[in-house]
């Protein structure tokens, strides 16, 4: 390999599809450290910026599906493939930032990944990984990069009621976003440094 590259807790990874798998976002080869853990091909969300170019998009779309998403907002259709996706068995990469943390700590996450989590049934594995965001730097300086991978316990997003879906899928989207941070050294962990905010009803 390429890198020094460490794996911790990939038991906890499903035997089957299918899951979510919430990744923290800090460089574009993500999800090239997600193949290297998970033992299941997955399809990925990406924003539609980087769905539309011609190399990272081409790149994406030649390795794995993807879903392209408009980035900084509700995006119906994707949301409706990617549920689809996961309901006929699949796996599936999402990033609950939803951009590249430019800091490399976490960023609040969005509510879009429970809500996908809580529409098909799906349980959600947090992957944690770094050291990915400075490697192409290292490797051009001939120097070889260290990588850590950590996968912490699914987490079960259940079903929402219609009259608290919002505060419910803050209070999960929460709970995944420190689920996280447990995985990460304390300078990525952003601001989900603390403890939750409070038990999920």
């Amino acid at each position: 390999m390429l890198a020094d590259f460490t794996v911790g807790g990939d038991d906890q990874i499903p035997e089957v599809a299918p899951y979510i798998l919430a990744i923290n976002h800090i460089s574009l080869l993500d999800a090239l450290v997600a193949f290297a853990v998970v033992p299941h091909q997955f399809a990925g969300v990406v924003a539609e910026g980087w769905a539309e170019s011609p190399v990272v998009g081409r790149f994406m779309s030649w390795i794995t599906t993807i879903f392209p998403v408009k980035a900084g907002a509700t995006d119906p259709r994707a949301v409706s493939r990617a549920t689809r996706w996961l309901r006929d068995g699949g796996v599936l990469l999402l990033a609950p930032e939803g951009r590249v943390s430019e800091t490399r700590a976490l960023l609040p996450g969005n509510p879009g990944l429970a809500y996908i989590a809580s529409r098909s049934g799906a349980p959600v594995v947090p992957l944690a990984a770094w050291g990915q965001e400075t490697a192409i730097g290292r490797l051009m300086r001939l120097r070889r990069p260290r990588i850590d991978a950590r996968v912490g316990a699914a987490i079960a997003v259940p079903r929402l009621p219609r009259d608290e879906r919002d505060a419910q899928l803050a209070a999960h989207t929460e709970e995944i976003m420190h689920a996280l941070a447990d995985l990460l050294p304390d300078e990525y962990k952003g601001v989900y440094r603390g403890p939750p905010d409070g038990p999920i009803h």
